[in-house]
């Protein structure tokens, strides 16, 4: 999203904390230095500075609320599976805005474990990919094998088919 491309150069200033008479001016300058690069690259026509305003407030506020369902979905019991609602243009927005989005560490705070979330990237397959191949990078006679690393890492170790294929019993002997 072009706005959010245009915002990282000026996001110290238009997302500035403080409310004294020198940050707002600052604060006005940005915004109308934004206004102008945001609409000498649109394709889409010219947008005020009021218009620009309110969608990156919009932006931030979207944003907010799909992370938070996220995490309300994540934890949520009953089975099922976890369909994420957070976008592309969301992760540009938490990149580009960390600190609004990230809580402060508490290791004695009892939901800090809410806020740690391990993300596992998956491949989608196609239709004609076979399902027993290429998943992991999987070869024909290994088999890869998550294993819990210390701290929230994870690694995959191969592990040889032979070493989890039961052997046929011979029922006669």
């Amino acid at each position: 999203m072009l706005l959010i491309e245009v915002a990282k150069e000026f996001v110290a200033t238009i997302d500035n904390k403080k409310t004294d008479g020198t940050t707002i001016e600052a604060k006005k300058q940005a915004w109308m230095a934004l206004t102008n690069k945001y609409n000498a690259l649109s394709e889409t026509g010219i947008r005020t500075e009021k218009q620009l305003h309110a969608l990156y407030d919009n932006l931030k506020k979207k944003t907010r609320k799909n992370i938070s369902d996220d995490k309300s979905e994540l934890y949520k019991t009953g089975g099922g599976t976890f369909c994420p609602k957070t976008t592309a243009v969301d992760e540009k927005v938490v990149a580009l805005l960390p600190p609004q989005f990230k809580p402060l560490s508490n290791d004695f705070d009892s939901s800090a474990p809410y806020y740690i979330i391990d993300i596992v990237e998956t491949q989608q397959l196609n239709d004609t990919q076979d399902s027993s191949q290429e998943v992991l990078g999987a070869k024909e006679d290994s088999v890869h094998q998550l294993q819990q690393v210390k701290g929230s890492k994870r690694r995959i170790s191969p592990l040889l088919v032979s070493d989890i294929t039961p052997k046929k019993k011979d029922l006669f002997n």
